[in-house]
């Protein structure tokens, strides 16, 4: 898994909300477009905790940001936010260790229950999932100039030309070396 916290959260955001720690800034990231939540008090103390730090515009904003980490891909507040505020419930023991770290079957967007992965993954799984993410940035890299002009999801960004795709593989490249914080 390559998608971490430090990679989709502003740099002064972590420092805001006390979140620069390895334990927290590294761990996986919640990047999905629906959450379901059960409400109970610790749940909406989360929301309240949420919308607090959704409301500070120096925190959900992408400026200032006067120290940028190098492996930030983007600012993706909300979710950032969120992903911060989970990971302390989790070390804090009010969360099982390894909660929410579901995901999808590979190559599908379809949720099904039997389908579902356990975190933390096994070894091997990890050692899969790592070799795909490093073959996948790889790739991007290889066809770095190719890419901008015939990759139909590249095409939709008028930005992501070879220099853009190159430094995302690399980043990405770099991101599947680091480890993940234990569960």
């Amino acid at each position: 898994m390559w998608k971490r916290i430090q990679n989709h959260c502003k740099a002064l955001t972590l420092e805001l909300m006390d979140a620069k720690g390895y334990d927290i800034a590294y761990a996986p990231c919640i990047c999905v477009n629906r959450i379901l939540m059960r409400k109970t008090p610790m749940v909406e103390e989360l929301m309240r905790d949420w919308l607090h730090w959704c409301g500070k515009a120096e925190v959900i904003g992408p400026l200032p940001n006067p120290t940028p980490h190098p492996l930030a891909l983007f600012h993706t507040p909300e979710q950032a936010i969120l992903a911060i505020l989970v990971r302390k419930l989790v070390l804090a023991g009010q969360l099982p260790r390894g909660w929410p770290f579901y995901s999808y079957k590979p190559e599908s967007r379809k949720l099904r229950l039997a389908e579902l992965e356990q975190w933390p993954m096994g070894f091997l799984m990890r050692c899969r999932r790592r070799a795909a993410a490093v073959v996948f940035f790889l790739q991007h890299a290889v066809m770095a100039f190719v890419y901008p002009s015939s990759h139909s999801f590249w095409k939709l960004f008028p930005r992501a030309d070879a220099r853009y795709l190159l430094r995302f593989a690399l980043r990405g490249f770099l991101m599947c070396l680091m480890p993940l914080p234990r569960p």
